[in-house]
């Protein structure tokens, strides 16, 4: 079934993290966390539009701890954050509401080692949780200390899949570059 906007794809519990971020860059944090998703104030306030804000800021609070993302100010906008806490916040928000798939485009490119340390990590946790990962990226030893299963691509077509646990930088760079016959199915 193919999904026509990406309002289907959260309702089935699908998120990703764009490589450009996706971020509301006159925002703070806590509101690009929930934008769309806003949590409403109970009672009369909330029937007025009043958003509850301390919840808002406790829950995305939790979802930079557990990142271990490093956010500068909460109340700051995020277009004046560094690339490292951006990307932060983006892979916080995904990592909040996905519970089927998430999606990581490129999610260590702007991150500093400790930073990249963490979403790794992040990332092991939410597999561990029984949700699917995919994650597309440039960074062999990264794609080999997450994935389970690696599928190569050269030229947008897949010319090889390898399980992670049993492959090397040396073999994923052959089938990219073609200088290694490639196998597929081999998982």
């Amino acid at each position: 079934m193919p999904l026509s906007d990406p309002r289907q794809a959260e309702a089935l519990g699908i998120e990703v993290v764009y490589q450009d971020l996706a971020l509301a860059p006159h925002l703070n944090p806590v509101q690009n966390v929930f934008l769309g998703r806003e949590i409403a104030r109970k009672g009369i306030l909330g029937y007025l539009g009043f958003m509850d804000e301390k919840e808002m800021r406790r829950k995305a609070s939790a979802s930079f701890a557990e990142l271990g993302a490093t956010v500068r100010s909460l109340a700051a906008p995020v277009g004046a954050m560094s690339g490292g806490q951006r990307q932060g916040i983006a892979i916080a928000r995904a990592m909040a509401w996905a519970n089927k798939v998430l999606i990581l485009d490129e999610p260590t490119a702007a991150l500093g080692v400790v930073q990249t340390k963490n979403v790794l990590e992040s990332v092991k946790r939410v597999r561990d949780k029984g949700i699917a990962v995919v994650f597309i990226s440039h960074s062999m030893p990264h794609v080999l200390d997450v994935c389970d299963r690696i599928q190569v691509l050269r030229l947008g077509k897949r010319v090889a899949t390898y399980p992670g646990h049993s492959t090397t930088v040396e073999t994923l760079i052959g089938a990219m570059t073609g200088a290694l016959e490639t196998r597929e199915g081999a998982a």
